[in-house]
């Protein structure tokens, strides 16, 4: 990730500070890479922020105080395992849950480093970000944003 997004990040994180998490530890990361093959840019994320809310809720480890602890982990294997039953959305197999929607749609970051959303009441899909820096950017509140 560029180091200007990643000064917004800690700037905003740092005056809001119920929103940051705890860095991810190495042995967490690893276990991560081995079952969900992270992103680079998501994986510097965890190691420097952990499950924190930037605008919009990411998930990891060792989340903030205003997200529930629920590791990206347990969150993609519980969608893999609930969509697994009917085939559906078949690319959630080798992507990532980041977040989730506000009506429970999981949003990936897919093996093309794209960020994705299932709408599942639909069954359509949509490209949110080309990136996950992207997507940050997207959501990462400004300035004069009030909190």
């Amino acid at each position: 990730m560029q180091q200007s997004l990643l000064h917004r990040i800690s700037a905003f994180l740092a005056e809001n500070e119920l929103f940051w998490g705890t860095p991810a530890r190495p042995e967490q990361l690893a276990d991560a890479e081995v079952q969900l093959q992270l992103d680079p840019d998501y994986r510097e994320f965890l190691a420097l922020f952990g499950a924190s809310y930037v605008g919009v809720p990411v998930y990891g480890f060792n989340a903030c105080p205003m997200l529930p602890d629920t590791t990206v982990i347990q969150l993609t294997l519980e969608f893999r395992k609930a969509y697994a039953v009917d085939a559906r959305w078949p690319i959630l197999a080798q992507s990532c849950v980041l977040t989730t929607t506000g009506s429970g749609d999981p949003v990936i970051l897919d093996p093309a480093g794209k960020v994705r959303v299932y709408y599942h009441d639909s069954h359509e899909e949509e490209t949110l970000a080309d990136s996950f820096a992207d997507f940050i950017e997207q959501h990462l509140p400004t300035a004069d944003t009030d909190f």
